[in-house]
């Protein structure tokens, strides 16, 4: 419960600095938005870890925006040392 609590006082905070803007949660629709890629590619990516997600509302997935952008970063310098070599 007290999770939960911690959760939805998260989700009510309006960011008004770009470093809150980080910790912003997203929905599986931004994360398609985001990632430019379809409901299973996401859905792929939660099921390998790919970034850490949490399920507070049972079927409702979020993920920091942080750490899917982190993702991103480190994804994409993985495929550019493949294509350089």
């Amino acid at each position: 419960m007290r999770f939960l609590t911690a959760f939805y006082i998260v989700m009510a905070k309006n960011p008004t600095s770009p470093t809150e803007t980080a910790d912003e949660w997203l929905r599986t629709s931004d994360l398609k938005s985001i990632l430019k890629c379809g409901d299973s590619r996401v859905r792929q990516l939660i099921r390998e870890k790919a970034f850490p997600v949490s399920r507070p509302y049972g079927r409702t997935i979020y993920a920091r925006r942080s750490d899917v952008e982190q993702f991103m970063v480190k994804g994409f310098q993985g495929e550019l040392s493949l294509s350089v070599q």
